[in-house]
């Protein structure tokens, strides 16, 4: 495949993934599969898209701060206890056998599917900020910033989506505060990871930074149908991101 042909397969993609992504997250699940297709190896498949993940979640998180659904304290506390999750859940993977996570996929899926279909309530709350200083919701949103970060080292998939959906369970934040407050927290906490696929020379930069281009582009527009839309577009569209990723895991125990 010419430099051009895997540019003509790739950007297009990316558009898609940056506005899948800053709707209701699992963008991941368009974007890696291309990368891999386009014979990148797996690591730098996944150093690249990390990148593109990374700098796509800031221009959706910019776009909602400029309309008033960014929390900004809640937004770093979140960004500290992803990382820390993270770290942790990427030492589970070494410890812990594949099919454990495997098996927690094919439980945590489908119940956030059923969640997003019979949850409206979750869906239309319209809290923008959360109390400065109120000892309970600091720590419901250092528990909820733990789980995410868990999740997303270990499992990875549809994890901006489920975390929208904690953050709207538990903290009750608009759908859009919570993505715009989890994008910023996500695109912040992976930061350390990614330098570690920089180090080691795992990003296809070439390829990287006109998909990223692509990509942010996806993420603008994305965030803007979010804003205008709120749960009318979200809600379907993170029930598409969860049921996809649900066939893919069923899909891959029976094959």
């Amino acid at each position: 495949m010419s430099g051009i042909q895997l540019l003509l397969v790739v950007c297009p993609a990316l558009f898609l993934t940056g506005l899948v992504d800053a709707v209701a997250g699992g963008g991941g699940l368009i974007s890696l599969p291309v990368f891999l297709m386009t014979g990148l190896p797996p690591r730098t498949a996944f150093g690249t898209n990390k990148f593109i993940a990374m700098t796509g979640s800031l221009t959706a998180s910019y776009r909602y701060l400029k309309s008033g659904y960014f929390d900004k304290r809640p937004a770093f506390t979140l960004a500290a206890t992803i990382v820390v999750g993270e770290l942790l859940g990427t030492g589970l993977v070494y410890l812990v056998p594949e099919w454990v996570f495997s098996g927690f996929l094919s439980v945590v899926l489908p119940l956030a599917a059923i969640f997003t279909i019979v949850s409206g309530k979750a869906f239309h709350y319209e809290r923008k900020k959360i109390e400065s200083g109120n000892p309970r919701e600091t720590h419901i949103l250092l528990a909820v910033g733990l789980v995410i970060g868990l999740y997303a080292g270990t499992v990875a998939a549809a994890g901006a989506t489920l975390g929208m959906l904690l953050l709207c369970m538990f903290i009750h934040y608009d759908v859009r505060t919570a993505n715009g407050t989890l994008k910023f927290a996500m695109a912040v906490g992976s930061v350390f990871g990614f330098s570690i696929y920089v180090i080691n020379g795992n990003v296809a930069w070439l390829v990287a930074i006109p998909a990223m281009l692509c990509n942010m582009l996806g993420n603008y527009m994305g965030s803007g149908l979010a804003v205008k839309n709120g749960a009318k577009i979200v809600r379907p569209v993170a029930l598409v991101v969860v049921l996809c990723y649900t066939i893919k895991t069923f899909a891959g125990f029976i094959s």
